[in-house]
């Protein structure tokens, strides 16, 4: 995983999901894993410049950020 991990502040899984969310605000994104370990994608702005927290919505297929005091929603599309 290029760059390396700066600082991983959250972790997230369940024992129904196929992927490892690892929040990494030094870098300024949210990596995602499968769990044997293989990048499956990375989301990363500029603008990710205070991450603090982050839910999964799998009924949804959404990602919520929490950067400072702003909301970032990405879609995906698992």
């Amino acid at each position: 995983i290029e760059p390396a991990f700066a600082s991983a502040a959250k972790i997230f899984t369940t024992d129904k999901s196929k992927y490892l969310y690892i929040l990494d605000p030094a870098n300024q994104r949210l990596v995602v894993l499968d769990k044997a370990g293989e990048l499956k994608t990375q989301y990363h702005s500029a603008k990710f410049n205070n991450l603090k927290d982050f839910l999964i919505s799998t009924d949804a297929k959404k990602i919520y950020l929490l950067n400072g005091s702003q909301i970032f929603v990405i879609a995906t599309q698992e």
